[in-house]
């Protein structure tokens, strides 16, 4: 499935971290390691601009079988996006996971 385009993140260090937009529902290969952040995604009526409201973050080895994010109802319900920054390493996941979740503050998965 195409992207909805890219999602720039700074985490509290500083560091920014490019993510891929894509409807939620998404299906991705297996063995797609990534953090991923699930959004409210709403376009605005005056630019055409896109906003992107976080709602969960994580990060998983293997997104096609992740299901964490539907932990909570209230949040999935509300997102229409998950952006994706795909990483192989799992200590690298859960040092991004962490430096984003000390800016972004959003629930942590």
């Amino acid at each position: 499935m195409p992207s909805l385009g890219t999602v720039t993140l700074s985490g509290k260090s500083g560091v920014m971290y490019k993510f891929r937009a894509y409807p939620v529902g998404t299906v991705f290969k297996k063995g797609f390691a990534a953090v991923y952040l699930l959004t409210q995604r709403t376009p605005r009526q005056t630019t055409g601009a896109v906003r992107h409201k976080p709602l969960f973050l994580g990060q998983s080895a293997d997104l096609r079988i992740d299901d964490s994010a539907a932990t909570n109802a209230s949040q999935r319900a509300a997102a229409n996006c998950i952006c994706v920054h795909a990483e192989q390493n799992g200590d690298t996941r859960t040092g991004i996971e962490q430096d984003l979740v000390e800016k972004c503050r959003p629930r942590k998965g």
